[in-house]
Formats: structure tokens, C-alpha cells, sequence
């Protein structure tokens, strides 16, 4: 979650995050979520993710 929270707050334009929820429970995930919502509208984000509930919020999602 540490790692999360300082990703977020970080200036780059691009941020790239692998399995970011993978060891939060169900209300981290959500909060997380909504911030990267917020969040997406400032820079581009790539996340992967096994998750459906994660590939549901995306914009555009890459299937391999």
C-alpha cells in the first residue's frame, strides 16, 4: 500500500503499476481505484492486472 500511495504522489506524466492490488482487501482496492479514476484525467496509467474488476474501470484494455 506504501508503494501505492507514493506512486500516486509522484509528478511523472506516465505511471505504470503491476498488480498494484494484489495483496489489498476489498475496501483498500476500492480506494485505490477511485484515486487512480481521479487520478487518470492528470497522466497516463498502465496497470495490469488479473483482476475483472480492475479491467472493467479501464479505458482501453490489452488482452494477451
Amino acid at each position: 500500500m506504501i508503494s501505492n500511495a507514493r506512486s500516486l504522489l509522484s509528478i511523472f506524466p506516465v505511471l505504470i503499476l503491476d498488480e498494484p492490488f494484489a495483496a489489498l482487501d476489498e475496501t483498500k482496492e476500492k480506494l485505490l481505484m477511485d484515486e487512480l479514476a481521479r487520478k487518470k484525467t492528470e497522466r497516463i496509467i498502465l496497470v495490469t492486472s488479473h483482476r475483472d474488476n480492475t479491467q472493467n474501470t479501464c479505458d482501453r484494455q490489452i488482452i494477451l
